[in-house]
């Protein structure tokens, strides 16, 4: 299904861009890399395009996760009590969007191929699962839940890691453009571009191997990884040289993450565009992180540079 999915993500990222970077002096990479994986999310899960019902998603979708990490005291203008009246209000949206889609289908104007919450409907309205609509709300928010932060962080590492590594960032730059120089302006990525994008994923595994500290034990241990704390993407050059079970940031085995090739492909394609567009280097230079639940930079606020203008001076 991912396969399908990348026309979506293809679209989503360039609008993103667009909107969000294009002519900007200086972003801040922490909520822009949530707010991207966010509407990919409602564009491939609920087949939910920009619009005031993805913005009222969003908003309510920030306080859920914010509930989720507070205390629980259910009383009111508590974090706690307004995560439980969005969660509300975000699953009375996806039940009203779930039966205009089952309604479309009945009338064949939509298929399971659209997305997610399609897919999951024609297989309740077929009869080979026993699922209800709650059932299928529920599936929806844990994918949106389980892409959310972490993709976004990644997301956020890499640009972080890479504004001090511009060799490394050069390389990237030199792959994405080898790929985008057999496509026409506008054309979108395809699976097998995406599949060619062997060394940004392995800078990208490096960023993983780092800095996801709940599986810090194995992947910071110089019994598996050589100089483990050196930022060194050339270390997964070889990946059978690594032992079973010591480089899982997916998981591993039955239980491995079944969104691990949604999220490296939502990954590669977002830093297909945004190497090829601008270069960048950090405002403040050793910002600290958080942990909340997983690392995450402060807020990382970059100066952009457009690949073929000077270097923007700010204050």
């Amino acid at each position: 299904m991912v396969t399908k999915c990348i026309r979506k993500m293809d679209e989503e990222v360039r609008r993103h861009i667009d909107l969000n970077w294009v002519g900007q002096k200086t972003v801040t990479v922490a909520p822009l890399a949530k707010r991207l994986t966010f509407d990919i999310i409602c564009s491939v899960i609920f087949g939910q395009g920009a619009g005031p019902i993805r913005e009222a998603l969003a908003a309510d979708f920030k306080k859920m996760v914010q509930a989720m990490l507070s205390i629980p005291v259910n009383i009111p203008f508590t974090k706690f009590n307004k995560g439980l009246s969005a969660s509300r209000r975000v699953r009375k949206v996806l039940r009203q969007i779930a039966c205009d889609r089952e309604a479309a289908l009945q009338q064949g104007h939509s298929s399971s191929a659209d997305d997610f919450f399609t897919y999951m409907l024609v297989l309740r309205s077929e009869g080979t699962h026993s699922l209800t609509v709650e059932d299928i709300v529920d599936n929806a928010i844990l994918l949106l839940l389980a892409g959310y932060e972490t993709s976004s962080v990644l997301i956020t590492f890499l640009l972080r890691y890479l504004a001090n590594e511009p060799d490394i960032l050069g390389k990237i730059t030199e792959e994405q453009e080898e790929i985008a120089r057999y496509k026409g302006p506008d054309e979108p990525l395809t699976w097998d571009d995406v599949s060619r994008m062997k060394y940004t994923w392995k800078v990208a595994m490096e960023t993983l191997q780092t800095v996801f500290t709940a599986i810090i034990i194995t992947h910071l241990d110089a019994n598996f990884f050589d100089d483990p704390n050196k930022f060194n993407p050339a270390r997964f050059h070889n990946q059978s040289s690594v032992p079973p079970y010591c480089f899982v940031p997916f998981g591993g085995g039955p239980r491995m993450c079944p969104g691990n090739e949604f999220a490296r492909t939502e990954i590669l394609v977002a830093m297909h565009y945004l190497v090829r567009q601008f270069r960048w280097k950090l405002c403040c230079k050793d910002e600290g992180y958080r942990k909340d639940p997983v690392p995450m930079p402060l807020e990382l606020p970059i100066e952009l540079e457009t690949r073929s203008s000077p270097w923007i001076c700010l204050k």
